[in-house]
Formats: structure tokens, sequence, C-alpha cells
């Protein structure tokens, strides 16, 4: 049985009843949702948006390959209506699931880089990890997500009220 964590993102439309929904989609093709995060919002990373964004954590059991995961995870974004932007610009969108860790594995090919690459530099995905995973150790920092959350910065972090 593989643990994997993996991080919801979204902005458009009903985000909590999205996370719903792809939780579900993910209890019928991946496996056990074991832990969830709390939901955070913040404003928008890396480009301007006048959404906010909401992002959870998930811990996950499955049976299933990384590769075979990034599949799934994909046909449930495509299933939102999610389209691939250029490398490296970043747009509004209504769902996104990133595996940010797959065991304590080290992955890096041409589909997919596990630990996520820029997990550490992100607080909106570092504070939702907090919540589930506080101390696992980070597979290339040999840190714990923990030590890695409280050397960045916080900016406009907070729960949503359900």
């Amino acid at each position: 049985m593989n643990n994997v964590i993996l991080l919801l993102g979204g902005n458009l439309g009903d985000v909590v009843a999205n996370f719903l929904e792809v939780k579900n989609k993910i209890i019928q093709s991946v496996g056990n949702i074991d832990q969830e995060s709390e939901i955070y919002k913040s404003p928008a990373w890396g480009y301007e948006s006048e959404n906010i964004f909401f992002n959870q954590a998930l811990n996950i059991s499955t049976d299933l390959s990384v590769h075979d995961l990034l599949e799934i995870t994909q046909n449930i974004e495509l299933s939102f209506g999610r389209t691939k932007s250029k490398e490296g610009v970043y747009k509004d969108r209504l769902i996104d699931i990133d595996i940010i860790f797959y065991n304590s594995e080290i992955i890096n090919d041409d589909k997919i880089t596990i630990p996520h690459k820029r997990m550490q530099e992100r607080s909106f995905v570092l504070v939702p990890l907090c919540d589930i995973i506080p101390e696992f150790v980070h597979p290339v920092f040999k840190t714990s997500v923990y030590s890695l959350s409280k050397k960045v910065k916080n900016i406009n972090i907070f729960k949503h009220a359900l």
C-alpha cells in the first residue's frame, strides 16, 4: 500500500462543492482518504487574479503506481474542464490536483517530479500539510514539513469557514 499526499486547489465556481466531488472520485478510483486538512484560502500565486484560491491536502492510501495515479488525477481534472496552460503560465481553474509526496520516494522523469518541485516555496501547500503530516520528513531537504513551513511567509492564508 502506498501513502500519497495530494493537494487540491481551485479558484473558480463552487470550489468547496468541487472538492467534495473530487474526493468522491478519488475514493472511487484511487483509494482511501485517510486524512484531510482544513480548507485554506489565499490569493493567487505566480499571477494576478481577482479570485481567491482554495487548497486542501489529502493523505491517501492506494495500490496505484505513481504514473497510474497521475493519469487518474489528470483525468479527474479534465472531467472539470481543466486545460493545461503553457509551461510556467498560471491561470484560474476549477480544480487542480497535485501529487506532493508518494511514500518517501524521489521521482524525476519526463512525466512527474516527486516531491513536488516548488512545494517548499508555497505556504498554501505547507500550511495544509502541517494539519495532517507536520513531522513527515521531506526526502530531498531532510527536514520536516513543519520546519519547511516556518521558512516560508504565510501571506494571507487563512482557514475557510464551512
